[in-house]
């Protein structure tokens, strides 16, 4: 569009018959309260569904621990079997890690994440064995806990078998 103006008396014309917009003076442009009041909108609705992703991860965090744990249970026992080797992990509370040992080499150190800890029910503390047959050397129960969470590894009695569950902690 091109705009015309008349330098003497100062009026506009368009050429092809259109309206410039500099004529129509009900147009302005937004305050500035009312941008900050869409930017703050706008960094609501983003910041919400943050807040419920950090909520779900502490739980995630639990549940992958709890996962390698027994994924590092089996690796021990299929190494002794497939070695024909003693294997075991070594839990220490104290330090809050756990350790693989593979006929008498420390082949993987995991830390615990916060506020986690084992309770030993019906195993001697700290260790978990297996034989060259797979077997472990004490049948029981180990209890993993957190702040909220609550999970029970179990060793059945002859048979090298072993499995993980989570307890719920309403009942």
């Amino acid at each position: 569009m091109l705009i015309v103006l008349h330098v003497r008396t100062g009026h506009r014309w368009c050429l092809m018959g259109m309206k410039s917009n500099l004529e129509n003076k009900n147009e302005q442009g937004h305050t500035l309260m009312e941008l900050v009041v869409v930017l703050l909108l706008f960094s609501i609705c983003l910041a919400i569904p943050t807040f419920s992703f950090v909520d779900q991860n502490d739980g995630r965090e639990m549940e992958m621990f709890v996962s390698e744990f027994e994924q590092d249970l089996h690796y021990a026992q299929q190494q002794a079997m497939g070695k024909t080797v003693n294997a075991r992990l070594d839990i220490q509370n104290n330090p809050g890690r756990y350790q693989v040992v593979v006929d008498g080499e420390t082949v993987k150190r995991v830390s615990f994440p916060e506020n986690v800890y084992f309770q030993y029910r019906s195993i001697s503390p700290g260790t978990i064995r297996f034989r060259p047959s797979g077997n472990t050397d004490d049948a029981g129960e180990i209890t993993i806990r957190s702040s909220d969470q609550f999970y029970r590894a179990m060793f059945l009695v002859g048979s090298g078998r072993f499995y993980v569950e989570k307890v719920d902690t309403n009942n």
